[in-house]
């Protein structure tokens, strides 16, 4: 480390301009806005969850329900595919729910790689609806280099264990 000891959270979100300037190497940093805060009697916002998993069958629904999340290999889906569903009236789930499933299916692994290859995106019904874009490949690389990045902490976390 720097010699200074880490920054304590005291209430609320701390960011860089939020602290004084120490006067010593050993004093620790302290939030200015900290006394503010807890005069007033709030309570720091809850950390953010991570996202649930969808429920199986609203994802099972969308896989015998339209062809485009059945082809193999997976094929991006059209932009907007996800508000086409909420509409969709014979739709057993919760919007949440088809959100969810819609969200956990364009976050996979194989469908960030077939973003990354290229090609052509896909309507509900498996036909051609567009091309993807340079910006759009661009990000699947970067989403699938952290994810290499992370498996590759986990493999050195567990091999030094």
């Amino acid at each position: 480390m720097n010699g200074r000891p880490p920054a304590r959270r005291i209430q609320g979100t701390l960011t860089l301009n939020s602290f004084k300037k120490a006067t010593s190497p050993t004093e620790a940093l302290t939030p200015v806005h900290a006394p503010v805060i807890e005069a007033q009697g709030h309570t720091p916002p809850p950390k953010p969850k991570r996202l649930p998993r969808p429920p199986p069958a609203a994802l099972a629904w969308l896989k015998a329900t339209y062809p485009a999340f059945r082809l193999r290999p997976v094929q991006p889906l059209a932009i907007g595919v996800h508000e086409e569903l909420l509409t969709e009236p014979a739709c057993p789930h919760t919007a949440d729910e088809v959100r969810m499933a819609v969200r956990y299916y364009v976050q996979k692994t194989d469908y960030l790689r077939a973003v990354l290859n290229g090609g052509h995106r896909v309507n509900l019904d498996g036909s051609i609806a567009g091309e993807i874009t340079s910006a759009e490949r661009a990000d699947a690389e970067r989403r699938l280099a952290w994810r290499k990045a992370q498996q590759s902490v986990r493999d050195k976390r567990r091999s030094a264990e």
